[in-house]
């Protein structure tokens, strides 16, 4: 059980100060910030009323066909092939407007590999 709970050591924010880094994380924020009316919720559809509404009118017209049912896998794979786009994906025209900040980021937090003290290389 010795994983269940695991120790993370990070730096204070106040070792950071003064590297201009705040500024390179507020800029990233505010690269990534959704225009106030991007999220019209009543615009996204809901794929088990679409699939409801599809087994209705299929049954309007076959009273003897076959109900289609909703599955994950099903909506991912619609997902995966471009046949439906993510409601809950970033848009478009936000990363692309949020390049040049992502590149900054990645180049003032670059990612480094961290050897963990307690890791057994006899395993």
């Amino acid at each position: 059980f010795k994983d269940d709970v695991v120790k993370i050591c990070l730096p204070s924010f106040e070792a950071c100060e003064g590297t201009g880094r705040e500024g390179i994380c507020d800029n990233l924020i505010d690269s990534l910030m959704l225009p106030d009316d991007s999220l019209q919720s009543q615009m996204i559809p809901n794929p088990s009323i679409r699939c409801l509404y599809r087994n209705i009118m299929n049954r309007a017209i076959d009273p003897n066909t076959t109900l289609e049912k909703v599955s994950r896998d099903k909506l991912a794979e619609g997902f995966a092939n471009g046949v439906m786009g993510d409601p809950m994906s970033t848009p478009d025209e936000i990363l692309k407007h949020s390049e040049k900040a992502v590149e900054t980021f990645r180049a003032a937090f670059p990612l480094v590999r961290v050897r963990d003290d307690d890791d057994d290389d006899d395993i």
